[in-house]
């Protein structure tokens, strides 16, 4: 084929041929991007010359292909966003389109699996766990047609064991990620399993990240035991958010050991909002044995005004770890701001109340002692009825007049 090209189309070649090894230099330092662009680049060096048609539309493939794996972030927990996600699945879709028009099976299944991978991160981005599960058990299962493969094009397949057990990887922290959403009891007995079968199957250093996510697993199970009993004004809640609390202590000593700095300091500010929560919760169940134990309104809302201040920290740090509001920390935080808000006024009814009453007791016999004082020394008729109504009213006036301002106040706390 050499023969027949021009001199021109041969220093094309000879072109396209240095860009494919400066792309093959810039993939093993894992920059995919520009890989991807020096690749597009001899594909359109090459596209005019008809002896290079099958050539010039692999590494058109190949482009798409480098460009998708560019978009698949480093495998940190909460760092994939949707828009780039659909971005990379698009890039992976183009690219098994040109390797199936060309026959290239390794191509094909490469993009087909890695497109699946990402099929499994947008639908686990939706909480959709279930089929997350299924698109990276699909993944896991074309990697593994791929290894079976004789033929194994080294500039497409560097490690497709390790894109296998990342696929697997992935299927099983998505079941992990369902099954906490689900909150089943038995959710804690098979998150330890598939927290065993992800130890055996991931490097060494990664261990403890998974360690201290079981423990956090096992905590958000004591949390919702916690705000089931606390939503039904139980004080027992108390015992659940303080095993949720050394749950959380376990989980950090673990997380400390992550060697990966980015999903170390992910791990540890989402820890550190749980902690807070777990504390809110303690304080809250505090606040409920204050209430009924002790009959103290008063110090109720101190403690519950102290969760509700714990809760706005958690939203700091899980907004920088970049993590969404969880739906039953948000249920603890409405529950904290509603009864507290129902304690501020029962507290300052019963700070209003004693006094209250007691100027109406003074005022009554007062009015009272001075009708009766009349009647008896100056012979003035009263009628019954007024004697026993003009106080009850002069009284009520005086009272509730006296402390009129501190009513106000109490009114637009309750609004």
């Amino acid at each position: 084929m050499a023969e027949s090209l021009t001199p021109s189309d041969k220093d094309i070649v000879k072109e396209v041929e240095n860009c494919v090894q400066e792309a093959r230099a810039l993939i093993s330092q894992n920059n995919f991007e520009e890989a991807a662009r020096r690749y597009e680049r001899a594909s359109k060096n090459l596209e005019n010359i008809a002896e290079e048609k099958e050539r010039t539309i692999k590494y058109k493939a190949f482009s798409h292909y480098l460009r998708g794996r560019s978009m698949v972030v480093e495998e940190i927990l909460w760092r994939y966003r949707e828009a780039k996600t659909e971005e990379a699945i698009g890039e992976f879709d183009k690219a098994e389109s040109l390797y199936r028009e060309i026959g290239n099976n390794v191509g094909t299944l490469v993009a087909e699996g890695w497109k699946e991978y990402m099929l499994g991160q947008k639908n686990e981005l939706r909480e959709d766990y279930t089929e997350a599960t299924h698109f990276f058990q699909k993944s896991r299962e074309t990697f593994s047609d791929l290894s079976k493969m004789l033929e194994l094009d080294p500039e497409m397949v560097k490690d497709v064991k390790n894109y296998q057990l990342g696929a697997e990887r992935a299927a099983l922290e998505a079941e992990i990620n369902e099954l906490i959403s689900t909150g089943k009891e038995e959710a804690v007995a098979k998150a330890r399993n598939l927290t065993k079968d992800l130890k055996r199957i991931v490097p060494p250093e990664d261990v403890p990240f998974y360690e201290a996510n079981f423990c956090m697993i096992q905590a958000l199970d004591f949390f919702k035991r916690g705000v089931f009993l606390a939503d039904r004004w139980d004080t027992e809640a108390i015992n659940y958010f303080q095993k949720m609390i050394r749950c959380l202590d376990e989980a950090e000593e673990h997380a400390f050991k992550i060697q990966n700095p980015q999903r170390r300091s992910d791990m540890t500010l989402l820890l550190q909002g749980w902690n807070h929560v777990a504390q809110a919760g303690q304080l809250y169940a505090k606040a409920l044995r204050s209430l009924f134990e002790e009959g103290d309104p008063c110090k109720a809302r101190i403690e519950m005004s102290k969760a509700a201040k714990m809760y706005i920290e958690t939203q700091d740090l899980w907004g920088r770890a970049g993590v969404e509001a969880v739906e039953s920390a948000v249920f603890l935080n409405d529950l904290i701001h509603q009864r507290s808000k129902a304690l501020v006024e029962a507290c300052s009814l019963t700070k209003l109340g004693i006094p209250t009453g007691k100027w109406f007791l003074l005022f009554f016999v007062s009015i009272l002692l001075i009708m009766v004082s009349l009647k008896h020394y100056l012979g003035i008729d009263f009628p019954a009825k007024m004697i026993i109504w003009t106080p009850i009213v002069v009284a009520l006036i005086g009272a509730f007049g006296l402390q009129a301002t501190k009513f106000i106040e109490l009114l637009k706390l309750a609004k």
